[in-house]
């Protein structure tokens, strides 16, 4: 499976018993759509148990670069408060993709402890990543890959 990605969140996802894995291309609008959760409910209609996904959210835009406007700001907060306060997944507008897709797969029953969160900012990082908010239309794309190639083994 492959996404190509310039800021937006790549999550990859596997399940340490099965061989089942995910990866999933979150920008605005599939975070907005919960689309790590309902990845999650697919993987489990496969035989995967959330409490047993491992997940691994990849370079994006964090938290202190993604603005957005007052309109989709207040979109997510009516739709994700349930999750978690507000204030843990923006900061006046700007918006936290990351970390509100680290939520919605919590909220889907994978265990924090089995969350990582690369913390890279493909904003940030200029240097080493390709970010659509900094080059627009001529940016590059990160291209983030995962299968399986032999049975599982328990992790």
């Amino acid at each position: 499976l492959a996404v190509y990605t310039a800021d937006c969140v790549p999550i990859f996802l596997v399940e340490e018993t099965i061989p089942v894995v995910a990866l999933v291309h979150a920008g605005w609008r599939g975070t907005l759509a919960s689309i790590a959760r309902e990845t999650v409910f697919a993987m489990s209609s496969l035989g995967a148990n959330p409490a047993r996904i491992h997940a691994w959210i990849g370079p994006a835009i964090c938290g202190v670069c993604y603005e957005v406007s007052e309109e989709l700001l207040h979109t997510f907060i009516e739709r994700f408060s349930h999750l978690a306060p507000a204030a843990e997944f923006c900061r006046g507008r700007m918006l936290d993709l990351p970390r509100l897709n680290a939520l919605q797969l919590q909220a889907a029953g994978v265990p924090d402890a089995h969350i990582s969160n690369s913390r890279l900012c493909t904003f940030h990082e200029k240097q080493r990543f390709y970010s659509y908010r900094a080059e627009g239309q001529r940016a590059g794309r990160l291209i983030s890959l995962i299968g399986i190639t032999s049975p599982a083994k328990p992790m």
